[in-house]
């Protein structure tokens, strides 16, 4: 179900109501990958993430997110905690519009979205192509991100060096459709592009192959 707004306001404001929808959907957008410090027994680490998207009428929005990660029985599982803003920060500082609870008479835009909302991305450690010692590697990772009750599939591009025992990322990268998770956040006319950039550099995977 769309989230469509009629309204009558100043040029200016309604450009700043416009950014709150677009943050909206960024929000959902910080949902997906990071990759640092996972340990092989189970432990877990933290790192960070860029996203950019955009509405219709060329604007554009970017933001970053915190996340962090587990290595349980061959999986790599990301954690970012997109409800009530603790893990996410947009440039034009809008986020709190955004990663409320979905309540009569709050101003969250985002279809189901709660206090606790955990966005989760899984990829297969047997899909990554792990470099020998003092080596890189590169290739595409099929991943499956989990919120707000419903699954989608994305495709992940990586880097990946290692040194000293470790994997660094010097990038990961994915496109995600947010719309396949909830509704569609438009205000009058304008509305959020379904698809949002994800992209992780400089991180470390301290998992075993």
């Amino acid at each position: 179900m769309n989230i469509q707004h009629s309204v009558n306001v100043p040029a200016l404001s309604g450009k700043r109501s416009i950014l709150r929808s677009l943050v909206a959907a960024a929000t959902m957008g910080a949902l997906m990958l990071g990759v640092v410090s996972a340990s092989a027994d189970g432990g877990g680490g933290k790192g960070k993430y860029s996203l950019v998207g955009s509405a219709s009428g060329g604007i554009g929005v970017k933001g970053t997110g915190r996340f962090q990660i587990r290595d349980v029985d061959g999986k790599l599982i990301f954690n970012s905690k997109v409800g009530g803003c603790s893990e996410i920060t947009m440039d034009d500082g809008r986020q709190d519009h955004t990663c409320k609870p979905t309540k009569k008479g709050s101003d969250g835009k985002i279809e189901g979205m709660k206090e606790d909302s955990v966005a989760k991305l899984v990829v297969e450690k047997s899909a990554i192509k792990f470099p020998e010692a003092g080596k890189s590697s590169s290739g595409t990772a099929k991943g499956t991100v989990h919120f707000l009750e419903k699954s989608s599939e994305v495709t992940i591009d990586y880097k990946i060096s290692e040194s000293g025992g470790k994997y660094k990322v010097s990038e990961a990268k994915f496109t995600w459709d947010y719309t396949k998770h909830t509704n569609k956040v438009c205000l009058a006319v304008v509305c959020v592009k379904p698809e949002f950039k994800i992209t992780v550099t400089d991180a470390e995977i301290d998992a075993k192959k």
